[in-house]
């Protein structure tokens, strides 16, 4: 049950009643306990006698987070008030860090069993009778699974964070945290096998048939020329000169043309984008995929500008931060650089 309903027993009955007698599979509920344990027997007992199935109960109340002690007591008293089964839920990192120790919270609460999260997701060996496993092993075998079931990376990288947690600042940690694509996360694992054999469709680039160097073809009627262009903002001028995007729109004014227009789109696989933008009747893109709409508009203006051999914004070899980007008079090939005054 949502928390706020836990001040409105008459709604958590009426609700847990319609589904009761609605549904032809079994109802369960969950909840947080209330301060006052004989509150919470209290409604327990009433939802109990609505017909569900089993309660979960999280023993904290609504205010607490996993930093505050979970209520043991508070979990056995309310087993023993009911006839059906109790689900006890809180015990993670605190008291739960192996299956051992689901099976003591389990005795200690009196609960038919227990639910766990944090401690599944930290380690989700800690469901595993012979022990758990190192972190490197749990993260391989859990990339391995979430490639063959065609998970997101983006969520790939995030569940392997949480497992690494302290490691983040390791080497290969530092590596994952900056990565942009399954590819390199499978590369500091060791995984590129994995990789190749299942996975090239996530590949950062279009797929093998794409362009490798400048391509013209035709869309929708319009000429498209495509660069295999990976975008960097290290590399640009992007808060003390002018972006990409502004240099491009710069020369469409500046030379009386519309300006620019972006189509981006977003890749179900793996949550990256690529945009392609209309210049004076020619569509341009990057056969790379960004990591967001922003550097994926960046990369396409960065490709007009190269197929137009004007000056796209790139901070000079030595990345001196007292040069600045001077733009010749026709704003055309790759402008000098001159020391700032």
């Amino acid at each position: 049950m949502g928390a706020a309903l836990l001040l409105k027993p008459d709604l958590i009955e009426a609700i847990l009643r319609k589904l009761v007698t609605n549904l032809s599979i079994p109802v369960t509920c969950k909840i947080r306990v209330l301060p006052d344990l004989e509150e919470t027997v209290k409604l327990v007992k009433m939802i109990e006698s609505t017909g569900v199935a089993a309660i979960g109960v999280h023993g904290r109340v609504t205010s607490e987070r996993s930093r505050h002690p979970v209520r043991l007591q508070y979990i056995k008293t309310l087993a023993e008030s009911v006839k059906i089964p109790i689900i006890a839920n809180g015990g993670s990192r605190e008291h739960i860090n192996c299956y051992d120790d689901i099976i003591k919270f389990r005795d200690v609460t009196g609960a038919s069993s227990v639910m766990v999260a944090r401690s599944a997701q930290d380690n989700a060996s800690v469901f595993r009778k012979e022990g758990v496993l190192d972190v490197e092993t749990v993260v391989k075998d859990y990339l391995q699974i979430a490639i063959s079931l065609n998970n997101h990376y983006v969520n790939c990288k995030y569940c392997i964070l949480q497992i690494m947690k302290g490691l983040q600042e390791s080497e290969e940690g530092i590596i994952i945290r900056s990565s942009e694509n399954l590819q390199d996360i499978c590369k500091v694992l060791g995984m590129m096998d994995v990789y190749t054999e299942k996975i090239g469709r996530f590949e950062n680039l279009d797929p093998p048939s794409a362009k490798q160097r400048k391509m013209e073809k035709k869309i929708d009627n319009f000429n498209l020329i495509e660069l295999d262009f990976k975008f960097f903002k290290g590399d640009f001028w992007m808060k003390t000169g002018k972006t990409p995007k502004t240099l491009i729109y710069e020369w469409c004014r500046n030379n009386k043309k519309a300006p620019p227009i972006y189509n981006t789109t977003i890749r179900d696989t793996d949550r990256r984008f690529n945009s392609i933008v209309e210049v004076a009747g020619t569509k341009y893109r990057s056969t790379c995929w960004e990591k967001n709409k922003k550097m994926a508009e960046q990369g396409a203006a960065i490709v007009t500008l190269r197929s137009l051999s004007l000056y796209d914004g790139r901070k000079p070899a030595n990345d001196d931060p007292t040069i600045k980007p001077t733009i010749t008079p026709t704003g055309r090939l790759w402008a000098t650089a001159s020391k700032a005054e």
